[in-house]
C-alpha cells in the first residue's frame, strides 16, 4: 500500500505542480496584456494631450492676431476721428452739417432693443414696420 500511496502522492504532487506552471503562465499572459494596454493608454492621453496643447497653441496664436488687429483698427479709429475733427475745423459747413441731429428714419435704425439669440432677432425684425424706398430722390 505504500507503493500506491506514494505513486498517488507523486501523481497529486505533479498535478498540482502542472497546475501551478498554467496558473503562473495566465498570469504572465494577464500581465502582459494589462502592460499592453496601459500602454496604449498612456499612447492614447499623450495622443490626446498632444491636440490639446496643439489646439490651445493655435487659440494663443488666434487670440495674438485679434489684439493686433484690435490695436491696429483702435489706431485707425483714432486716426479717423483726429483727420475729421481736423476737417471740422477747417470748413465750417462741414462742423454745421456734422452737428445737425440725425433725421427720424436714420434714428430708428439705430435703435433696437437687446436681443439674445436668432429666434429673438427674427422677432423683432417681423414686428418693425418695413423701410419704403422715397419716391423723390433725396437733395445731396
Amino acid at each position: 500500500m505504500s507503493l500506491l500511496r506514494q505513486a498517488l502522492y507523486g501523481l497529486g504532487l505533479l498535478l498540482t505542480l502542472g497546475l501551478f506552471i498554467r496558473l503562473n503562465a495566465l498570469e504572465r499572459s494577464a500581465s502582459e496584456a494589462r502592460t499592453q494596454a496601459a500602454k496604449m493608454a498612456q499612447a492614447h492621453s499623450e495622443t490626446a494631450l498632444r491636440a490639446i496643447r496643439d489646439t490651445l497653441e493655435a487659440e494663443r496664436r488666434a487670440q495674438a492676431r485679434l489684439r493686433r488687429e484690435h490695436h491696429q483698427l483702435a489706431a485707425l479709429a483714432t486716426e479717423r476721428e483726429r483727420l475729421i475733427e481736423e476737417l471740422k475745423r477747417e470748413n465750417t459747413e462741414l462742423a454745421q452739417w456734422a452737428g445737425q441731429p440725425l433725421p427720424e428714419l436714420a434714428r430708428g435704425l439705430h435703435q433696437r432693443p437687446a436681443l439674445s439669440g436668432a429666434a429673438a432677432y427674427r422677432e423683432w425684425m417681423s414686428r418693425r414696420g418695413a423701410l419704403h424706398a422715397e419716391r423723390e430722390p433725396a437733395a445731396q
